[in-house]
């Protein structure tokens, strides 16, 4: 007995072990996605196929006594291949997506071309008065979410952006070159 349960404990962290990893993307900018690719001899290039979840909507409260209805966009984007994820509802909370759209989706990424390009934006914003059924568009701000399931030994690597004082430093030692770049030499008269 105690072999078993050995055994059955051994296979759960082996597979914790290589369980796939979460993380967050930007919903608008680029990443890298950096692990261990590999290339099969005869085939070429083995892509890994990472999967995306997206959510997006309208932050606060929706106008009282209106019916409002929303549709938000997430298009991500290799150099080969692209994805197109749309999160909508209303202000009832019901479904409103087609059998041809959803929130989430996988992705083919190569080593080669390992750069997600993502981009979310609101592409309908409606306001539906029930009295007078009159249609406005709504603008109040939204937020956006996009996430990545990457296998195991995957990561997502973002562009580093300096610090503001990285920033300054940068600019203050520019500066001082260019102010020694225009000093004249003095020359001394004999």
């Amino acid at each position: 007995m105690f072999r078993f349960a050995v055994a059955i404990a051994a296979i759960f962290f082996s597979y914790q072990a290589h369980a796939n990893v979460v993380l967050g993307l930007p919903t608008n900018g680029s990443v890298q996605i950096v692990g261990p690719f590999t290339t099969d001899p005869l085939w070429g290039p083995n892509p890994i196929y990472i999967q995306l979840f997206f959510s997006g909507g309208p932050d606060g409260p929706t106008p009282d006594n209106a019916w409002v209805g929303w549709r938000t966009f997430s298009n991500i984007s290799t150099s080969q291949s692209s994805l197109t994820l749309v999160n909508c509802g209303s202000s009832f909370g019901g479904p409103c997506l087609s059998p041809w759209e959803s929130n989430h989706g996988y992705l083919p990424v190569y080593a080669a071309t390992n750069t997600l390009t993502t981009h979310s934006s609101v592409g309908l914003s409606l306001q539906e008065d029930r009295a007078t059924y009159s249609v406005t568009y709504w603008g109040v701000p939204y937020s956006f979410s996009l996430a990545a399931e990457l296998p195991d030994g995957f990561s997502v690597l973002a562009p580093g952006v300096p610090e503001p004082s990285t920033w300054a430093m940068m600019i203050i030692g520019l500066a001082s070159i260019c102010l020694l770049s225009r000093r004249r030499p003095q020359h001394l008269g004999i």
